[in-house]
């Protein structure tokens, strides 16, 4: 055995000190074989931890409604995945690297997790299909998971393997892989987000203001998310220009069909497709969100508007054969008690019953009922 060789080995005659050893007194030189398995031992107890994480059971889904995105935290509230995120970072981490967190929670909201956890944690986890990019679960069981990266020795350099949630059926690996680096120059963090290397295509880049979104302050009693400002900002600068072009490059390489969002639409495109909707469906659109509720509700009133305008133009008109001809159809709309009232004073009847060419008489007192307008059109919505 050489003199430099690890393993076990009598100590010298005679020791730095000055002691002599006992005759059979040995020393344990490092060992690289057990600095090996102290590794592995460490990556199974990891392992082990986390999937104990993931078994544990979920909150229930209205636990926290009025927070339930990174777009909705504020000073006072922060979503739960987001507050299972910062439970891994200390009160004395830079801004940066907070910032660096909220970007991955924004990659986890965005149809993304950390590739180091596919392993552990793909028996836990839904497939997403090629039209949607959140689910709730996945997002509040990943954010249980602690992140895995890889950081500079200076700390200003951060890289993460993020891998696309899709549908098993649509999977081909090399596809669905992305490379999010973040790089820290002064008040500035640099990120990218680069697709696989075999599909030989370009990537996506940002760059943020870091004291916009984190304050550069440090405190152990305040949460971290109270340093946060300008959340929903900041999520949609990261989707729009790094994690929905990337997801859509990947379903375009796998030939999957995209469908395009509602609320992405350009506002004149709406009355068009409302149109063609029955009374259920516009129903169905309007509990969808906010935003196309809006929508739904700004639409009907201003055809109600319209109509009822028409409405009175035509009654009021001298060309008594025009008049003839649309009353049938223009009374089917039924308007307002109030509009009603109007007509009555100005006209004296209310329907033309083509059996007994008589004129029905309006009941002001009942309740307006409103017929089918343009027939498949509105369908009683207005």
């Amino acid at each position: 055995m050489s003199k430099n060789s690890p393993g076990i080995r009598h100590k010298s005659d005679q020791s730095e000190d000055g002691k002599t050893p006992a005759a059979n007194e040995l020393v344990l030189l490092s060992n690289p074989m057990l600095s090996t398995d102290k590794t592995k031992a460490n990556q199974i107890q990891q392992q082990q931890q986390q999937e104990q994480r993931l078994e544990m059971p979920l909150p229930p889904e209205n636990a926290n409604l009025e927070c339930l995105l990174v777009l909705d935290t504020t000073s006072e509230c922060a979503p739960l995945h987001l507050q299972y995120v910062l439970s891994f970072t200390d009160s004395f981490q830079s801004a940066g690297e907070i910032l660096f967190m909220l970007v991955y929670t924004v990659a986890l909201e965005s149809g993304y997790m950390c590739e180091a956890d596919y392993d552990v944690c793909k028996d836990f986890i839904s497939p997403l299909s090629a039209i949607s990019s959140f689910h709730s679960k996945n997002v509040l069981r990943l954010s249980r998971l602690k992140p895995t990266f890889t950081v500079s020795m200076d700390r200003t350099r951060y890289v993460m393997k993020l891998r696309s949630i899709i549908d098993s059926r649509l999977v081909v690996t090399e596809k669905i892989y992305a490379l999010l680096t973040a790089i820290v120059s002064g008040d500035l963090m640099i990120l990218a987000l680069s697709p696989a290397n075999c599909m030989y295509a370009d990537g996506f880049s940002s760059v943020l203001s870091i004291p916009r979104y984190v304050l550069n302050t440090q405190s152990k009693e305040n949460p971290p998310f109270q340093r946060f400002r300008k959340m929903a900002e900041l999520t949609n600068i990261l989707r729009d220009e790094l994690f929905v072009p990337m997801r859509n490059k990947q379903l375009y390489w796998m030939q999957a069909h995209v469908y395009p969002s509602l609320d992405a639409l350009p506002a004149e495109l709406y009355e068009y497709f409302l149109k063609h909707l029955d009374k259920n469906q516009m129903n169905i659109l309007a509990n969808v969100d906010r935003s196309l509720h809006n929508i739904v509700v700004r639409i009907c009133v201003a055809w109600r508007k319209d109509y009822e305008k028409y409405y009175e133009y035509v009654m009021n008109e001298k060309f008594y054969s025009w008049r003839k001809l649309l009353k049938i159809f223009l009374f089917s709309l039924r308007p307002s008690e109030s509009t009603q009232r109007r007509i009555k004073k100005k006209v004296g009847y209310d329907r033309l019953d083509p059996r007994s060419r008589t004129y029905a008489p309006i009941n002001v007192t009942s309740k307006p009922t409103f017929g089918v307008l343009m027939k498949e059109n509105l369908n009683a919505m207005l």
